[in-house]
């Protein structure tokens, strides 16, 4: 399934795979995007996203989360 590619801080909010978005930027803690359940971040092997700025945030979203049903392995980054 192709996803609108996620630019801002609400294409995020409103992406179909995300939970939630935290942003922490004021604590210094960055900004946490809580994946929905069936989908991870081949990046960080979890299901959250975690980065200081909304860009790096977009460009995990848009290029590292897949859908954890897919072939994708931890061991096989392909």
């Amino acid at each position: 399934m192709a996803y609108k590619k996620a630019r801002t801080y609400a294409d995020m909010e409103n992406d179909s795979r995300v939970d939630w978005v935290s942003d922490e930027r004021v604590t210094e803690e960055g900004i946490w995007v809580y994946l929905k359940e069936g989908f991870i971040n081949t990046h960080l092997e979890c299901g959250t996203i975690h980065e200081h700025t909304v860009a790096e945030c977009c460009d995990q979203l848009n290029n590292a989360v897949v859908d954890s049903n897919t072939k994708w392995r931890p061991d096989r980054h392909d």
